[in-house]
C-alpha cells in the first residue's frame, strides 16, 4: 500500500478529523496507509545544535540547524521513501526541508489554510514559491482564496490549484444535542442564557481583535442588560495570554458581564457552546473559513463578521451574516442585530447552506483524490 503522510505544522483538530475520516473511508484505507509527522514535535525532539533552542540561534546556526534537520528526518523516515506527503498549513519552515521532501516523497501536496498565505510578507512569499514549484498540487479552501493565491504568486501555478475543504464532524453532534445539556453547560461555566449570549472571537490570538471589538461595544453604549459576553481562551498562539486577558478585563471592568473559557472544552461542551451562542463576533484580520463560524450558523446562531473576509462564495449560496466594515464598527452592527434579529427562515437557510457544504461524507473524497499518482 502507498503511504500518505500528513506533515502537519502543529497539532490541530482539523488534522485529527481529516485523518479520522480518511482512515474510516474504504476508498482510502483499501489503497493507502495513513501516517503523520508533526513538525513542532520533531523540532522539540531534535537536539542537534548543542541543546540550544532554534529561536536562540544566529543566522549561521539556523542554517546549520536545517542542514542537520534534513539529515535527521531522512534517516528517521527512510521507510517513507516513494510515498505521498500532504503538508498541512504551509509554514516557511517547510521550505527549509525541501531536501528531505524532494528526496523522500514521490508526490507533494501543499494545503494552505488561509493565514499561512494571507499574512505573509513578500520575502516569505518568495521563499514559498520554491516549495510551490516542487509541489504536484496546491489546495485552497475557497474560490476567494484562489484569487488571493494568484494575486500573490502569479498565474504560473494555476494548473496545480485545487479547491478542497475540510469537513466539520460536529454538525451531526449539533443535531443530537438536547436543551438540557446546553443548560447544564451554561450553568457549569456561569453563562447567563437569560440574555443574548455573545461570543467574542474563537481563540486568544490578537488577530481576533478583541480590544477593538470590546471598545466598540462600549462606545456604542450597547446595553449591558441585553448581552452576556463569552470569550474563548483555550487555544491559539499568544505571547502572553495572561497579560492579554488582563488587558481585556481592564477594558470590560464595570461595563459588561462576561466569562473567559480557560479550560479546554470536551467535544460535547463545544457543541453545547455553539447551541448556547446567540451571536458570534468573528472579525479576525484574515480568515478562510472558521469551524466555529460554521457550527454557530448550523446551530442557528447569528454571526457578525468582517466585510473584508473572503466569504463571497457563501453569500452567493444564500448565506446571511451581519457584516462590519471594521472591528470598531462591531458595536453599531451588534446594536442592529439586537434590535432586528434574523428571521427563522433566514437562520434555517444558513443551516442548510452549511450542512450541504461542510459535511465530511462529501469532503473526504476530494482529499482522497489528491493522493492519486494520476496528474
Amino acid at each position: 500500500m502507498t503511504k500518505v503522510v500528513q506533515f502537519i505544522a502543529s497539532s490541530s483538530i482539523y488534522n485529527e478529523h481529516l485523518q479520522e475520516e480518511l482512515t474510516k473511508c474504504s476508498s482510502f484505507s483499501d489503497r493507502y496507509e495513513n501516517h503523520c509527522i508533526n513538525l513542532d514535535e520533531e523540532m522539540k525532539r531534535y537536539d542537534g545544535i548543542r541543546g540550544r533552542r532554534y529561536e536562540d540561534l544566529g543566522k549561521a546556526g539556523k542554517a546549520m540547524y536545517w542542514l542537520c534537520m534534513n539529515r535527521f528526518l531522512k534517516k528517521e523516515y527512510a521507510s517513507y521513501k516513494g510515498s505521498v506527503v500532504n503538508i498541512q498549513y504551509v509554514s516557511v519552515f517547510f521550505v527549509m526541508l525541501l531536501p528531505f521532501l524532494t528526496s523522500t516523497f514521490d508526490r507533494i501536496v501543499l494545503s494552505f489554510w488561509g493565514s499561512d498565505l494571507m499574512r505573509q510578507n513578500a520575502v516569505i512569499l518568495k521563499l514559498l514559491s520554491f516549495l510551490i514549484a516542487k509541489a504536484d498540487i496546491v489546495t485552497l479552501q475557497t474560490p476567494e482564496l484562489v484569487k488571493v493565491f494568484e494575486q500573490k504568486m502569479g498565474n504560473r501555478y494555476t494548473g496545480k490549484v485545487r479547491i478542497v475543504r475540510f469537513g466539520n464532524p460536529f454538525l451531526d453532534d449539533i443535531d443530537g444535542m438536547d436543551d438540557a445539556k446546553v443548560r447544564d453547560f451554561a450553568d457549569k461555566y456561569g453563562i447567563d442564557t437569560g440574555r443574548k449570549v455573545v461570543v467574542v472571537g474563537y481563540n486568544r490570538t490578537r488577530g481576533q481583535q478583541h480590544p477593538e471589538v470590546l471598545r466598540s461595544l462600549i462606545e456604542n453604549q450597547t446595553d449591558r442588560n441585553k448581552i452576556f459576553l463569552v470569550i474563548p481562551w483555550t487555544s491559539g498562539p499568544c505571547d502572553d495570554p495572561e497579560g492579554y486577558r488582563k488587558e481585556l478585563e481592564e477594558i470590560l471592568e464595570d461595563k459588561y458581564d462576561y466569562v473567559f473559557l480557560t479550560k479546554y472544552l470536551s467535544d460535547e461542551e463545544l457543541v453545547a457552546l455553539r447551541k448556547a451562542t446567540d451571536i458570534l463576533i468573528q472579525v479576525q484580520i484574515t480568515d478562510s473559513m472558521s469551524a466555529s463560524m460554521e457550527e454557530t450558523l448550523y446551530a442557528k446562531g447569528e454571526v457578525i463578521t468582517g466585510s473584508w473576509l473572503p466569504y463571497k462564495d457563501l453569500y452567493d449560496l444564500g448565506l446571511t451574516m451581519w457584516q462590519a466594515d471594521s472591528a470598531a464598527a462591531v458595536g453599531t452592527v451588534l446594536g442592529e442585530a439586537l434590535d432586528s434579529p434574523m428571521s427563522s427562515e433566514t437562520l434555517e437557510k444558513n443551516r442548510e447552506v452549511i450542512g450541504n457544504r461542510y459535511r465530511w461524507k462529501d469532503a473526504v473524497h476530494d482529499w482522497i483524490a489528491l493522493y492519486s499518482s494520476e496528474k
